[in-house]
């Protein structure tokens, strides 16, 4: 049987974790960082998830080291925050999956089965799907709002067909996806933008969207957040 070591201190994720995958996989856990350099020597494991801000420790030091030991689990990252500099740092250093809390478990689960059984890399639609969470979580997006999967849908939908009528074409598209109407997908996410737009920080948003004369983000529309986040997310997949 495979091993996983869970290195994550997030109240109740290897909890979860070992009741999902227990018939998977021979597990153990840690959930502080003085603690992981000996499990991985003692555990060996298979599949390794680090918490990148795991107390006690500094995980990209670990994941040197790793390299230094000759152990090469394969490797999903946790965080609460990530940015292009810390992807590309943790890629070079043999992470498959970097994924932003709060988790959902399935999910999770479901790349620890993928790692162990030597998946092959993300698809165009997963990974257009990774990243523009990425950067809608970075904008302050609430995923806990029926929006954002309509938004996360509606991206993957316009990187394949930018010429599309989004009113005529795309919301009804998005909608019947996540099992609504167009009406509902095209409202839901206009709450979605209005909600993170409503607490934005400027100097954040001015990255990605024009500022009026007085240096603040002017109001974005639907189709205009949709169209340049697919644009972002472009640019970041052509770097890969």
């Amino acid at each position: 049987m495979k091993k996983l070591l869970i290195a994550d201190g997030t109240p109740g994720l290897s909890e979860a974790l070992v009741q999902a995958l227990s018939r998977d996989f021979e597990i153990s856990a840690c959930n502080q960082g003085h603690e992981v350099s000996r499990a991985l020597l003692d555990f060996r494991p298979d599949v390794l998830v680090l918490d990148l801000m795991l107390p006690g420790t500094d995980s990209i030091a670990i994941l040197h080291t790793l390299q230094g030991l000759g152990i090469r689990p394969g490797i999903v990252a946790t965080t609460c925050y990530v940015s292009d500099y810390v992807l590309a740092a943790l890629e070079r250093l043999g992470v498959s999956y970097v994924m932003l809390k709060p988790c959902d478990t399935g999910v999770l689960a479901a790349r620890i089965l993928e790692i162990s059984q030597g998946a092959q890399p993300q698809n165009r639609q997963e990974q257009v799907r990774r990243e523009a969470n990425i950067l809608m979580l970075r904008l302050g997006l609430r995923r806990n709002l029926a929006g954002f999967r309509y938004l996360q849908e509606a991206i993957v939908l316009y990187d394949q067909n930018p010429a599309q009528s989004v009113t005529k074409e795309l919301y009804p598209a998005v909608g019947a996806l996540c099992g609504g109407s167009g009406a509902q997908a095209e409202r839901d996410i206009r709450t979605c933008i209005q909600d993170a737009y409503n607490k934005r920080q400027d100097y954040l948003w001015r990255l990605y969207f024009p500022t009026g004369y007085d240096g603040r983000v002017r109001k974005i529309t639907n189709v205009h957040f949709i169209a340049r986040i697919t644009e972002c997310v472009r640019e970041i997949l052509d770097k890969e």
